[in-house]
């Protein structure tokens, strides 16, 4: 999902070909855009987890540097509804000089971490911390 693209994720059901495609797509239409709707997205993202998953354990990963410009939600109102939820958010920031207290505060009532690596090398590490 890209938080500056239309909501909500793709369905599990489509088959796998035109999920890439959709996500190249998206993913082209996004390179060009500067607006983000971070808070929206986790949130679309988490009920949708939430409906669609029939595991124990739900967890949403987000990378992201952290922004949000257009969300309509709010932070505080993503913070009351991470804290409801089930699912376990984390977040690897990237570039989150601005953005990395949002990151620390929507992973912490997700009950979840945010990582801040520093180079690529730092990637398997961080993904043996989150399984």
């Amino acid at each position: 999902m890209f938080f500056s693209v239309d909501l909500p994720p793709t369905s599990p059901s489509a088959d796998l070909r035109t999920r890439l495609e959709g996500l190249t797509q998206r993913y082209q239409k996004q390179l060009y855009q500067t607006s983000t709707r971070l808070f929206d997205s986790v949130q679309a993202a988490s009920d949708y987890i939430q409906k669609a998953s029939h595991r124990d354990k739900r967890v949403l990963l987000l990378i992201t540097d952290g922004k949000d410009t257009t969300s309509l939600a709010t932070l505080k109102q993503l913070l009351v509804n991470c804290r409801r939820s089930e699912t376990t958010i984390y977040a690897i920031g990237f570039d989150a000089r601005r953005g990395k207290k949002t990151l620390d505060e929507i992973t912490a009532a997700g009950g979840g971490s945010a990582f801040y690596p520093n180079q690529p090398e730092d990637l398997p590490g961080i993904a043996l911390r989150i399984v």
